[in-house]
């Protein structure tokens, strides 16, 4: 049991740049007609720093978390709105000395306001997604 506290650093790179090209097919009179959109996504970077127990089921954890966005303001679509994101991180665990625990643990996602200018077929559509959070929520029993 214990252990002993621990930083944790991680980075992270996503070539989100190689899923920029989206193939449709579209079905019209002629037959079958593709077409490529090039969605101009961006690569995204994303930095995170945690501190905690290094046995898992030992007292508390802590961590935060950001990730950039793989689509600028000026090219981001209705379909897929995403924008920054950040996590927010706090777990607790206990075991005893027979080795059964249990742990509870908690993870908010804030996804920024997404701002959209999108012109399709002659129409526009402009405005912005308001902030949206996602709630995740664990436990885990060891027996």
């Amino acid at each position: 049991m214990g252990g002993g506290n621990v930083l944790f650093l991680s980075g992270n790179w996503q070539q989100w740049s190689e899923f920029s090209d989206n193939q449709l097919i579209i079905d019209t009179d002629a037959g079958n007609r593709p077409v490529t959109l090039d969605r101009d996504w961006d690569d995204t970077w994303a930095v995170a720093v945690g501190f905690g127990n290094v046995d898992y089921y030992e007292g508390w954890s802590v961590g935060v978390a950001y990730e950039s966005s793989p689509a600028d303001d000026d090219v981001r679509t209705i379909d897929f709105p995403v924008e920054e994101n950040w996590k927010f991180s706090l777990a607790h665990g206990r075991r005893n000395e027979s080795g059964r625990g249990w742990s509870l643990g908690a993870t908010l996602q804030v996804f920024g306001d997404a701002k959209v200018d999108q012109t399709s077929q002659r129409v526009r559509f402009a405005g912005e997604f308001d902030d949206f959070y996602v709630l995740f929520v664990g436990a885990t029993l060891v027996f």
